[in-house]
């Protein structure tokens, strides 16, 4: 999925939510890792919470051309009628 994004730079495919939500979790399972400082589960969550962060990260910065790509579409679709 990830890479359909990055190969149409179009976040059509791609739910903000899912992103978003993916980000929150992990990040608050990084916090809860540190309570009782466990090595294994801390580094695994950081890893997910910055997979999550890349993630909404990739979604802002092609979220712009997304808008163009629709705005196009709906041109085109407008001239053929």
């Amino acid at each position: 999925m990830q890479m359909k994004v990055v190969r149409t730079k179009s976040v059509e495919h791609m739910s903000f939510l899912v992103a978003f939500a993916m980000f929150a979790n992990a990040t608050v399972w990084t916090v809860v890792s540190l309570l009782p400082v466990d090595p294994i589960m801390f580094v695994s969550f950081v890893l997910c919470t910055l997979l999550g962060l890349v993630q909404v990260v990739v979604y802002a910065v092609y979220y712009r051309f997304t808008q163009r790509i629709i705005a196009a579409r709906k041109a085109q679709v407008e001239i053929i009628i």
